[in-house]
């Protein structure tokens, strides 16, 4: 297209043109790798072809801080992969001729989104379930490696044994220090959770090639995927909502 085409057609007509596509609706349930490898899940990690590492006899907080952003990674890998694998079809099957109209170069380019015709092609995962790990890894920090009450079998012990018979250890998880109470060591713990995360996802690439932009976001998913997690170290119950987007946990009074 001349200049001058080109300005008309996204410029004096008044046809909108946006920058990038958001895709908002594309969640990844950190808490669920975080199942996994508490619950010792192996058979089913089988079925699911993932290979979580299982948090069973670690010797010092690093280490299942580590297996617990490397089960994060895995899920997020896999999730990635299914959705460059899918996007491939889309050009063949499925093309988005208006929406692409309303993207930045693929009029110029005279190509698809679906084939690589905008000018940027991230993409976004949106996370849930940051604030319950934070939580629960403040609680094991806590409970088992600093203060040394109970050893990390014992614990597990009574997360798997969704905390019946173990009301009181449960009590002393809720009332460890937590995501949103303002205190250095937990504050300390989400900042470098996060920043982790994110150096993760700058590594990773999108369906088209972009990159892949991390966020937190949740709304009712926290009910629904709640149903059919498992109990989890903050002291929450099998069944129970997760901390909804980026706010503190129920659990917190």
């Amino acid at each position: 297209l001349s200049e001058a085409q080109d300005y008309m057609i996204t410029g004096c007509w008044g046809i909108a043109v946006n920058q990038e596509k958001y895709d908002h609706g594309s969640y990844l349930n950190l808490l669920k790798p975080f199942e996994f490898s508490i619950h010792g899940l192996r058979e089913k990690a089988k079925l699911v072809e993932i290979d979580f590492e299982m948090v069973e006899g670690d010797e010092d907080f690093e280490e299942l801080y580590r297996k617990t952003l490397r089960n994060c990674e895995l899920v997020l890998d896999a999730k990635l992969d299914k959705t460059r694998r899918g996007g491939q079809i889309f050009s063949k099957v499925s093309v988005f001729p208006i929406f692409s109209s309303t993207l930045e170069d693929c009029i110029r380019n005279r190509a698809d989104f679906t084939m690589g015709g905008a000018r940027y092609q991230d993409d976004y995962q949106l996370l849930f379930g940051l604030p319950n790990i934070v939580d629960s890894l403040m609680a094991i920090k806590t409970l088992v490696f600093d203060e040394k009450k109970y050893t990390l079998f014992d614990y597990l012990t009574a997360v798997r044994a969704n905390w019946e018979g173990h009301e009181e250890m449960r009590l002393q998880a809720v009332r460890c220090h937590g995501w949103g109470d303002g205190e250095e060591d937990s504050c300390a713990l989400a900042n470098r959770l996060n920043n982790d995360l994110f150096a993760i996802f700058q590594k990773k690439v999108g369906t088209y090639g972009g990159k892949v932009h991390m966020g937190h976001l949740t709304y009712t998913e926290i009910r629904w995927w709640g149903e059919h997690t498992l109990a989890t170290p903050d002291g929450r119950k099998s069944g129970e909502y997760f901390a909804q987007g980026l706010t503190p946990s129920r659990l917190k009074k």
